[in-house]
Formats: C-alpha cells, structure tokens, sequence
C-alpha cells in the first residue's frame, strides 16, 4: 500500500517570489523538482491563480501576464477550483481569523487537503495552530 504523498498550497506570495527569485525562491524551486518526480503534490488555488494574472498583468502587461499563466500551467502545480464546499469552509475560517478571502481559500484548501502552506505571507501566522507552514 502506497503512503499518501506530501502535499502543499502555494499561496500567490510564493509562487511570485519564486517566479521572480525572491527570497525563498530556492525552497519552492525544491519543492516543486520533488512534484516534477512525483514525490509530492502541489497545489494552487484558481483565486490564488486569478490574482498573479492581476498583478503582473497591472505592473507588466497583458502578454507577460498570459505567459506568466502559462508558465504556472507547465509547474507541477494543479489548480484547484473553488467549489461551494471549499467556499463555506473559507467563510468560516475568515469569521475565526482575519484574513482575505484569497488567503481564507488557501487555508480551507490545506486543511481539506491536510496540506502545508507554502507562504512568506504573515497573515497566516495567526492560522499556526489550524495549518502548517513552510516559510519562505
């Protein structure tokens, strides 16, 4: 019987320090050369997703921003849709913490997924106890 692989959430934070070498780039780099050898599973939330497409988009352009989706695609990385159970579960998380809804879906999506975050974001210290970070 195969164990259940490893798994991580990259919030919008991470996967932008490592597509642009910040710090913690190495780390995720790691990461996600053990999701290219299927040592591990990693995700991303189709908010998460929607947000780096904003944000290159408004600082760089639209065709950086398409190819910055595309390089995502071509990760080890599943995006993950947001379905109502996903969504209510979110919706409780920001009633007990103080968090945005991008960062309540990523910690709705770990906790289902029993997953750890992958984040340098420090609103998610105040959810230490609920989920597990790796810091970057």
């Amino acid at each position: 019987m195969d164990l259940p692989k490893e798994q991580f959430i990259l919030d919008a934070c991470a996967m932008l320090a490592y597509l642009n070498n910040e710090n913690g780039a190495g780390v995720i780099g790691e990461i996600l050369e053990r999701g290219i050898r299927d040592e591990v599973k990693i995700f991303i939330t189709a908010m998460d997703l929607a947000d780096i497409f904003y944000i290159v988009l408004k600082k760089e352009g639209h065709d950086k921003a398409l190819k910055t989706i595309l390089l995502i695609k071509n990760l080890p990385v599943e995006c993950v849709g947001l379905d109502e159970p996903l969504l209510m579960l979110a919706g409780e998380i920001r009633v007990q913490f103080p968090l945005t809804l991008g960062d309540a879906l990523v910690a709705a999506l770990a906790k289902t997924r029993k997953a750890k975050v992958i984040t340098g974001d420090n609103d998610f210290k105040s959810l230490e106890k609920e989920i597990e970070c790796v810091w970057i």
